[in-house]
């Protein structure tokens, strides 16, 4: 199996990379995700490119980009909304997968329009304004707000069992694509940084033990990548 990119994935990844470069800094990737920053991702194509003829392996590559530059918001299940209703219109959704009849928590809950439920036998979209629930005070990401929600309304079905399974499996390739991308930028940075950081008049990265760290950074990145991308 050649999983090298072929020149049309080459032409693409480096297409959403120069946007992403000149559209989102990191002041505002820290400002959070917005109405604006959707918009903005849609109107480039990004929730759009299955509906544009472009394949799943496409969107990976350009999952692993948004993951380089930490773009924030639920943009795999914008992505995967997107699927359902051939590309548009480009609502602001977020989604939750196997929920039953458990507490849930949805983030974004001020920039969403939709929650995507995923569960075993249907996939169903519910409208923001049907529940309301507890913010968070303290998430794990300070980037993704979170509403705690007691229980979901059933919402309207818009696919059955065997659509449920495959979103949950395109899914979670896009997510192993963004947080590879994470990753490959991390090693990028620490090795950037190895090279300027003087200590004993030296640059730490000459240091053994840095190197060693950095080297298992690259390797497990590397093996991260072949896997997502296979």
């Amino acid at each position: 199996m050649n999983l090298e990119p072929n020149d049309d994935e080459i032409a693409l990844r480096d297409g959403i990379r120069a946007l992403l470069d000149g559209r989102f800094d990191g002041d505002r990737i820290r400002a959070g995700y917005d109405a604006a920053m959707h918009a903005e991702l849609a109107e480039a194509g990004v929730f759009s490119l299955i509906a544009d003829g472009f394949s799943w392996s496409d969107a990976v590559l350009v999952f692993e980009q948004l993951g380089m530059r930490c773009v924030p918001g639920p943009l795999v299940a914008n992505f995967l909304a997107a699927t359902l209703t051939s590309g548009g219109p480009a609502a602001r959704v977020s989604h939750l997968e196997n929920v039953g009849n458990a507490s849930v928590l949805v983030e974004q809950p001020d920039a969403i329009e939709q929650v995507m439920v995923i569960d075993h036998d249907r996939v169903a979209m519910v409208e923001r304004a049907a529940f309301d629930g507890t913010a968070v005070s303290w998430p794990l990401d300070p980037l993704t707000p979170l509403l705690r929600v007691a229980s979901l309304p059933r919402g309207s079905e818009v696919g059955d069992a065997s659509a449920a399974a495959l979103l949950g499996q395109r899914g979670a390739a896009l997510t192993a694509a963004y947080c590879l991308g994470m990753a490959s930028q991390l090693t990028d940075m620490s090795v950037a940084y190895a090279k300027e950081r003087v200590q004993f008049d030296r640059p730490i990265g000459s240091f053994q033990a840095i190197k060693h760290l950095l080297a298992d950074m690259l390797t497990r990145t590397e093996v991260a990548r072949a896997a997502v991308y296979a």
